[in-house]
């Protein structure tokens, strides 16, 4: 199920109001909640897309077909070079509430940058084209994170890999441990890093 039903516009508003979900699957940050159809029950939804920085906003309804409340695909941040956010792999994560909320915000997304296994709160990333492609599953592939690492940094080539500039393999969750290494345009992991094989040949094939 997409969409989901609310008690009264003060529950939808304290779900929604200022957290990003997808419209047409492209993520947006719900900038106000108003009533809707009261016959249908369902909400306005005043939003803007998270990678606009002109302030221009759109409206839908809460039921439309091109809502979608699911939970949104986290990862490796789909950081590109000549990106001005960070040259660094940064590792999204969704944490678990107790109190019921509908899609990511600034409180409950921790970033683990990736080499050093430093984190924090939600930031400015989550407004940006690069977390609209990590949403949409739009990666480098390993030779384009390979030739962008070579320059320093640390870059994804999927939503669970990422390669540094000494060619070194991370994978999600084991911050500051390489899983392996490229060797020859291929990535051969380490001994202790050998279960990951299937999940590394998934990622690679797309």
């Amino acid at each position: 199920m997409k969409t989901r039903s609310f008690f009264n516009l003060d529950q939808a508003i304290q779900y929604l109001n200022n957290n990003i979900i997808r419209v047409a699957n492209h993520p947006i940050l719900i900038t106000r909640v108003d009533s809707g159809n009261r016959n249908k029950g369902n909400f306005k939804l005043t939003y803007m897309k998270v990678e606009d920085r002109t302030g221009k906003e759109y409206s839908i309804l809460s039921d439309a077909e091109e809502v979608d409340m699911n939970p949104l695909p986290m990862g490796m941040l789909s950081i590109r070079p000549g990106n001005a956010h960070t040259s660094k792999a940064q590792y999204l994560e969704r944490i678990p509430l107790r109190r019921m909320e509908v899609g990511a915000s600034r409180n409950n997304v921790l970033v683990n940058d990736v080499m050093t296994g430093v984190r924090g709160i939600g930031n400015g990333c989550m407004y940006s084209s690069e977390f609209v492609d990590t949403v949409k599953g739009r990666f480098l592939s390993l030779p384009e994170a390979l030739e962008a690492s070579a320059k320093k940094g640390c870059y994804p080539f999927s939503r669970r890999f990422a390669v540094n500039d000494k060619r070194e393999v991370y994978y999600k969750g084991t911050y500051g441990t390489p899983v392996g290494k490229v060797d020859g345009g291929v990535v051969v992991l380490n001994d202790e890093a050998f279960f990951l094989r299937e999940v590394l040949r998934e990622d690679l094939n797309g």
